[in-house]
């Protein structure tokens, strides 16, 4: 009974498994922080003054690099581009176009380098396939730090194929499954910074556009000459209104008297 007093009031101090219940916890946690893309190991080179958020953010894009070399493909998302004016009469005209997107196949070789003055989390090329090209293709991993203006202007001017996957999207805690999910498979988080085609497409729509607007205000300015026309007519004394219309229609049956072609 005094031994049971003593335990119900006692505390551990130490025991005898202390060693080996602290490591299996430690390994618990570290299989966690791995699961959670939120432990970095000897095989990363990541700077060890780097802050928690942004040693995360580094291992992802390494992990994104990662994913992406081993898998070897990616689904891309649809590319869509639009142009709008206003008409003359207040109504606004619109015009859009869109290249659906689709799962592309990509080179084994993919390189880390400046680009100028960008410098993408991955570069890859993708191979030929349907009406998707083989060319260039850059992608942006951002997790906590958004694309500033300043930065898409440079990836711009490069105008190379360049897409960003927003990891932040997600929300809470994200693990490798859903993370290799969502770089290779879905589309959600992702967009298009840049792409030729936008570009392009973007310059044709828009000549379609300025080429309607132009037409619309040609059909407004003969609208409102016609309509000047039929005021300047209605002002005009009625004998002579008279006087002219007898005038065209004795000129019309002169021309119907000698011809079977009616004239404009």
């Amino acid at each position: 009974k005094r031994v049971t007093s003593i335990i119900n009031d006692g505390d551990w101090c130490s025991h005898w498994n202390d060693a080996l219940l602290t490591q299996q916890a430690l390994d618990a946690a570290q299989q966690k922080a791995i699961d959670a893309l939120d432990w970095i190991d000897g095989d990363y080179d990541i700077p060890d003054d780097l802050s928690g958020d942004l040693r995360r953010e580094t291992l992802l894009h390494l992990k994104a690099k990662e994913i992406l070399e081993k898998e070897k493909r990616i689904r891309l998302p649809d590319l869509f581009v639009k142009s709008e004016a206003m008409l003359p009469n207040g109504l606004p005209l619109e015009k859009a176009s869109t290249l659906e997107g689709q799962v592309v196949h990509l080179e084994s070789d993919y390189l880390e380098k400046p680009m100028g003055q960008i410098k993408p989390d991955v570069c890859a090329v993708t191979i030929e396939d349907g009406h998707w090209p083989a060319q260039p293709l850059l992608v942006e991993i951002t997790v906590t730090n958004t694309i500033k203006e300043k930065r898409l202007e440079r990836i711009r001017a490069k105008n190379l194929p360049t897409l960003e996957i927003d990891i932040s999207r997600m929300g809470g805690v994200v693990s490798f499954d859903e993370f290799k999910r969502l770089v290779v498979d879905e589309v959600a988080g992702k967009r298009w910074l840049n792409h030729p085609w936008m570009t392009q497409e973007k310059s044709r729509l828009d000549v379609e556009i300025q080429t309607a607007v132009d037409a619309a205000v040609v059909i407004e300015q003969r609208k409102a000459e016609q309509e000047q026309k039929k005021q300047a007519l209605r002002q005009l004394p009625i004998e002579q209104l008279s006087q002219a219309y007898l005038e065209a229609i004795e000129t019309y049956g002169w021309y119907r008297a000698r011809a079977y072609d009616e004239p404009d």
